[in-house]
């Protein structure tokens, strides 16, 4: 099934037929459910190549989560400094225990739209995660196409590892 959909999003980026073609950079900035991490921050970047009523989108995933180890907290002294603390035995720890971490991950989706009035669309699609809770989602996405060529889009994400709700944009690569 991966290698299918994979197949499906890179032909469909890389052919070059006469119907016109729409390439953009996008990005996108919404709060993401990964089953193996926890909740936090999505920012995705990356390229979308329309074709006909097709578009395929290759992002990049950045999410950042809440420090969920409950081992590590920050302690904030009376002078107003702060360090963190292992809490099992009160030594001093590394910074980086006690703040947000970061996960990354990489995705490919295949959506079909279809246009409800002259600078609106609704797009329905499905995909394939990897990374952190890796594993195929489908896809839905209402397009605001601005005269530009630019567009604002309400993507919503889900899987059996993804939730995923993201407002984002997309600027034309020509």
């Amino acid at each position: 099934m991966r290698s299918r959909l994979l197949g499906l999003a890179s032909s469909v980026l890389l052919s070059s037929t006469a119907v016109a073609q729409s390439r953009n950079f996008l990005g996108s900035v919404g709060v993401q459910h990964l089953e193996s991490e926890g909740t936090g921050l999505a920012v995705l970047i990356g390229v979308s190549l329309s074709q006909a009523a097709l578009t395929a989108s290759l992002p990049f995933e950045i999410t950042i989560l809440p420090n969920s180890n409950s081992r590590y907290r920050m302690d904030t002294f009376s002078n107003g400094q702060s360090r963190c603390r292992d809490t099992t035995n009160g030594q001093f720890a590394d910074t980086s225990l006690c703040g947000p971490r970061a996960v990354f991950g990489a995705s490919a989706d295949v959506m079909a739209f279809t246009k409800s009035d002259s600078s609106h669309s609704v797009g329905l699609g499905g995909g394939y995660r990897v990374g952190p809770s890796a594993g195929p989602f489908a896809a839905a996405a209402f397009v605001f196409r601005l005269s530009s060529g630019a567009s604002w889009n309400i993507k919503a994400r889900g899987g059996g590892s993804l939730v995923e709700l993201s407002l984002g944009g997309a600027l034309p690569w020509r």
